[in-house]
């Protein structure tokens, strides 16, 4: 079936809309390990009855060889994928492979220094090459370019995912690769989430800590081998969507530049100088990465330190005291009995 469809490959002038504005699905990933073995196979010259069209692509004025070369590998890359999973009884999210084609595609596109507009003949001819793809018309509307702020975010993803599936992969340190790169990432995933108000890119955040913490026991042994216990506690905010409850929170009109109150008198609260207070109003009063215990009392005792020291600075403004209520109800109260604790352990140090 797969050879008969792919037989159906032609040159079609009617040109596709190309869109380049397009909000991409970010939650296409949960398959990647797949995916990745299925990438190890691909080839330039496997599949040549079917992907001829592609030796045209040299003789397109803004071409390259390397262009060619991937016009060639996607094709088998889909055939790989479209083998695999082109079975209706499939989950709808094993069937995103499209949808992660045209990420690896832009992905592909990048690495290679391939340059791509709406007028770049190569792309046209190479997305009108594969809106008949097969008789399912899988392709359809799925290829197209994805913008650098919505790609940068997929790649973040996408990074989550692949260094997940890295963990297995013993002789590369994978678990500690994946222990630094949540430590380096994870939290500066969620401020860009928050920062953009990209509530589906905040939703498929939360999918990969969802599947993280389903999974991530069944690797533990392997995480043992390279000297570590466990592997990290990773957290969701206690809401990430810009509900209206949220957006009128105080320390929204204190962090960021463009939003302004007449009514709230009491000064910005900036990352240069208050950077832990300002990170944790930024992730909406959570802690989203927990591995090192004394690393978090510290950030916990330094967070207090700036929220005393903003308070001292802007004292004797009425509008304080409703920073000062929304912070002890979202964060202090919660995190009482971790502060009792340090306290404890403060009182009774030598």
């Amino acid at each position: 079936m797969c050879s008969v469809a792919f037989s159906h490959i032609i040159f079609n002038k009617e040109t596709h809309d190309i869109r380049m504005s397009k909000k991409p699905d970010y939650e296409i990933f949960d398959s990647l390990g797949k995916y990745m073995l299925k990438e190890k196979g691909i080839t330039n010259s496997s599949s040549e009855k079917i992907n001829n069209f592609c030796n045209a692509i040299l003789r397109l004025p803004d071409s390259s060889t390397d262009a060619e070369n991937l016009c060639k590998q996607f094709v088998h890359f889909f055939k790989l994928l479209y083998e695999e999973y082109n079975d209706p009884t499939i989950s709808d999210n094993r069937n995103k492979y499209p949808e992660f084609l045209n990420y690896w595609l832009n992905s592909q596109f990048r690495a290679k220094n391939i340059k791509i507009s709406p007028e770049s003949k190569f792309y046209k001819y190479f997305i009108n090459n594969y809106d008949k793809y097969v008789e399912e018309n899988i392709l359809k509307d799925k290829l197209y370019h994805i913008e650098d702020k919505y790609f940068n975010k997929m790649h973040m993803l996408y990074e989550f995912y692949k260094k997940y599936n890295e963990i297995n992969e013993a002789a590369n340190g994978g678990c500690t690769k994946f222990l630094d790169h949540c430590k380096t990432n994870y939290s500066e995933a969620w401020k860009k989430c928050f920062s953009e108000k990209d509530n589906p890119f905040c939703s498929a955040l939360d999918g990969f800590r969802k599947f993280y913490d389903e999974n991530k026991h069944s690797n533990l042994s392997r995480c043992n081998e390279e000297g570590l216990s466990s592997l990290p506690e990773l957290l969701s905010p206690h809401s990430y969507r810009d509900t209206e409850l949220e957006a009128n929170k105080i320390s929204n009109y204190l962090i960021w530049p463009t939003n302004n109150d007449s009514s709230i008198r009491t000064s910005k609260i900036k990352n240069t100088q208050f950077s832990k207070l300002y990170e944790l109003l930024l992730l909406r009063y959570s802690f989203l990465f927990a591995d090192n215990k004394e690393d978090k009392k510290y950030n916990m005792l330094k967070i207090l330190q700036e929220f005393f020291q903003y308070c001292n600075e802007n004292r004797g403004i009425p509008s304080l005291i409703l920073f000062y209520k929304e912070f002890l109800k979202e964060y202090y109260t919660k995190n009482k009995d971790e502060y009792d604790e340090i306290y404890r352990d403060c009182s009774t140090s030598p």
